[in-house]
Order: C-alpha cells, then structure tokens, then sequence
C-alpha cells in the first residue's frame, strides 16, 4: 500500500469510527453542563480542550504502544496475530450491524459509569475534571475502540511503515467530531439539536461502524495474503 493509500485509509474509515453515540453523547453533556454554569467564553474553551487533550493523547500513546509492539514481533506470531485480530474485527462488525437491525435504539452510557460521567460532566464541570473525564471516556471504551486501534496498527506493522505519526494522525482523526459539535456550539447551535441528531442517527453510526469493523478486518486477510502489497 502507498502512502497515500494508508493516509486515505485512515482518515476515510477513522472519521466512519470516530462517529460513536457515547463520545458524542458525552461531550455534548460536557459543553451543555458548562454553558448551564455560565462559564466565561475562556472556561468553556478550557473545559473543551482539556477534554480532547486528555482524550485524545490517551488513544496516541495507546495506538503507539501497540504499533512498537507488533512491530517488534516475528513474521510467524504477526501473521496469527492478524488472522486473531481479522476474525474479531469482522465479528465485532457484524454485533454492530446486528444492533442496526434488531437493537438499532438500545445503548447508552453504560450504568455502572453514570454517576461518575454525569458527576463530571454536570457537578465538576471545570479544566481539570474535564482532562480526568476524558480519561474516563477514553478508558470506559477501551473494549471498543481497542479493536480498531489494534487493526491500524497491525495494518501498518504489515505494511512496514514504522512511524508513529501515524498513530497520531488516527487519534486527531477520532477528535474530529467532537471538535466539530464544540465549533457548533459556540457559534450559537443549541447542545439539545446536537444531542437530537445523535439520536436520530444512532442506529445508521453503528451501521456505519459496523461496516467500516468488517473493511478492515478484509484488509488485514488481503495483506496476509499478499494480494495489497
């Protein structure tokens, strides 16, 4: 694969990924509870970066652990890894796309995390409770999202290009959203329309994610078998 192939790639299937109900849900609640508290324009702009940053270098430094990892694996132990890793995404795609179906409105923030989330995004909403809480969401989510950081990164330790740029790249990629609704916010677009159309394009996320889960899965078994160089 070129280069151009693999930035296409991740930033075309990173903005599909990046499109998840909870983080939206999340820091949508996150910028509704600071405007609530009637936070001076330089708060509000603390509260939202602190939350990114946080976010944001969490899944970095996760995506470069893990590409240094499988980078330093033998040919044998990366080829089963990524046939593990194929076989879970593409699973992992068709939960996603059986939900569309079946459980297109179940979902939400996951119980035994809703007091601390909405302790942080309501009660403590300020800079430092902001980075802790982007912490929380990066973590809470992990089982998630590892999945496809795992993919990106067995992807790139396939192909062979080593830098960790583009781990970085993917995490910037995943704020995308979440940059775009504090954009919106501030320019006067109320947090309840935001959080509206989260909800009335719930299902089609997970559609969308579910699909884009199965792509890559197909891309590791074509680099395993040697047919994307």
């Amino acid at each position: 694969m070129s280069s151009f192939s693999l930035f296409a790639l991740f930033v075309v299937a990173g903005l599909l990924l990046s499109l998840n109900p909870f983080n939206i849900a999340l820091f949508a609640a996150l910028i509704a509870g600071a405007f609530g508290k009637n936070h001076t324009k330089t708060m509000i702009h603390g509260v939202a970066i602190s939350f990114l940053l946080a976010y944001g270098a969490f899944m970095a430094l996760f995506g470069v652990a893990l590409l240094e990892i499988l980078s330093s694996a033998s040919i044998n132990l990366l080829n089963w890894a990524g046939l593990i890793v194929a076989t879970i995404a593409i699973l992992w795609g068709l939960r996603f796309i059986k939900d569309f179906f079946w459980y297109g409105n179940r979902g939400g923030v996951p119980r035994f995390i809703h007091g601390t989330l909405h302790s942080y995004t309501v009660k403590k909403n300020d800079p430092f409770s902001a980075a802790i809480l982007g912490f929380i969401a990066a973590t809470s989510s992990l089982i998630g999202i590892s999945i496809q950081i795992i993919s990106f990164a067995l992807i790139l330790a396939l192909v062979k290009p080593y830098s960790p740029a583009w781990m970085l790249l993917l995490a910037v990629v995943f704020l995308v959203p979440l940059v775009t609704i504090f954009v919106f916010s501030l320019r006067g677009i109320k947090v309840s329309a935001i959080l509206k159309w989260k909800e009335d394009n719930k299902a089609m996320m997970r559609l969308t994610i579910g699909l884009t889960h199965i792509v890559l899965g197909w891309i590791i078994l074509l680099l395993l078998n040697g047919v994307l160089g």
